[in-house]
């Protein structure tokens, strides 16, 4: 997130006005989530959000994953869980989210731009 990627918060915006809900699952301090959040226009469609900093629990914890879930009522079988970490892709998949490990931004556009 502390890098700017106008293109992808464009693509997340028509996502939203699509109908798509979105939420957002980070392992964040409070301070550089706030400092890289400050200016991403992507944070206005946002639905919902947990940050390892709000619960003190971290991906790939299925904990963090499971209060996601449980606070905005979401079904893990309508979930799709984008990341740059196999581990914690791999999680989000034993708990019936599919996920998609991201290895590069032309990865990510090309996921998104299925939807």
């Amino acid at each position: 997130m502390h890098v700017p990627r106008k293109d992808v918060w464009k693509k997340v915006h028509q996502l939203k006005k699509k109908g798509y809900r979105i939420y957002l699952l980070s392992n964040y301090s409070e301070d550089l989530f706030r400092k890289h959040t400050a200016d991403a226009d992507f944070m206005n469609d946002i639905d919902g959000m947990v940050v390892s900093w709000q619960i003190h629990k971290t991906k790939p914890s299925p904990d963090i994953y499971l209060h996601l879930l449980e606070t905005y009522g979401l079904s893990p079988s309508e979930c799709i869980f984008f990341d740059d970490r196999p581990a914690n892709t791999e999680a989000a998949r034993k708990l019936g989210i599919q996920a998609v490990t991201i290895t590069s931004k032309d990865v990510l556009m090309a996921e998104l731009q299925k939807l």
